[in-house]
């Protein structure tokens, strides 16, 4: 598996003189998010900067020293279905490109930079 897909295995149980169809789905890759502790905790945090760019937008978050480690889970199209990383720990910024030619937010870039040395 990449993180430019997700599959997932849908278990169906089906009364009698029905058949499964299409029980195994590819989702594509239309993101990531970040989250303060596991995503699985759904502490989603919000940008601290957002501007316009050339084609799209631009989102920035900062992050502070903390005892709870930051991640970064992937979002897939048509699924709650995700996977997730932590970032680490010396991680300062984390900035996502969106392409503003579609109607809904897709990322097209999105990179991650340490905190300035001492």
């Amino acid at each position: 598996m990449s993180i430019r897909t997700v599959s997932q295995r849908k278990d169906i149980e089906c009364s009698q003189g029905w058949d499964e169809i299409n029980t195994f789905d590819f989702h594509s890759y239309i993101g990531v998010s970040f989250s303060q502790g596991p995503s699985t905790e759904k502490v989603i945090l919000a940008p601290d900067v957002e501007r316009k760019i050339k084609g799209g937008r631009l989102a920035v978050w900062h992050f502070s020293n903390t005892a709870r480690s930051y991640w970064v889970p992937c979002l897939y199209a048509e699924t709650s279905a995700s996977v997730a990383k932590k970032l680490p720990a010396n991680t300062g910024t984390c900035e996502i490109e969106y392409d503003g030619r579609l109607f809904a937010p897709v990322v097209t870039t999105w990179l991650c930079r340490a905190k300035p040395g001492p």
